[in-house]
């Protein structure tokens, strides 16, 4: 309720103030003072923190939150191969994080964490890898393959896997031995 704009030497009339001070880039403050006799007041205002959101989220290096799509996967990996059926017991009886709910991603899920870009890996027999980075440190194998759980439709003996190692995507006998990443549906 006072009328001009506040600055350095104004003074006011005894009585009640309703006043907001803003700024941009801090925190806005209102409140009410009661002026009874010739006072100074100081308000200091705290600058709002401003960070950029991560892409990606890590917890604890276990799992990993994608921004992105919302999954919730898991980092640190077995390194056993599993037949195809193995990979979906795998996945659907693991814990971990404190979630009980995973599954073997299907193709599109796993899709999303393939990227475009490669990154230098002296491990993968093709010398580069696929994969989000957040991920990339548990892609220390040479043979880069991964289960979905998608069958491929003509013949329900083979499946739909990933080779991380070089970005594409093929369909294999469910009988033979890949690798396995389990996911958590969006959160």
């Amino acid at each position: 309720n006072i009328k001009q704009k506040y600055n350095d030497g104004k003074r006011l009339e005894k009585g009640s103030y309703n006043i907001k001070v803003s700024k941009s880039g801090y925190t806005t403050k209102t409140g009410t003072i009661e002026l009874k006799t010739d006072t100074e007041i100081a308000i200091s205002l705290e600058k709002i923190k401003t960070s950029v959101t991560p892409r990606y989220k890590s917890s604890s290096n276990t799992i990993w939150k994608d921004r992105e799509t919302g999954f919730i996967w898991q980092i640190k990996i077995d390194k056993k191969e599993y037949e195809w059926n193995d990979a979906k017991s795998y996945c659907n009886n693991l814990t971990l994080a404190g979630y009980s709910n995973w599954k073997l991603p299907n193709k599109d899920e796993l899709s999303s964490i393939r990227t475009k870009q490669s990154y230098k890996n002296s491990k993968s027999y093709s010398g580069k890898t696929h994969i989000k980075k957040p991920l990339l440190e548990s892609m220390d194998m040479q043979n880069q393959f991964f289960w979905s759980a998608t069958e491929y439709n003509k013949k329900s003996f083979k499946a739909w896997l990933l080779l991380f190692s070089n970005g594409l995507d093929d369909y294999i006998y469910k009988s033979d031995a890949n690798y396995v990443r389990c996911i958590v549906g969006r959160q």
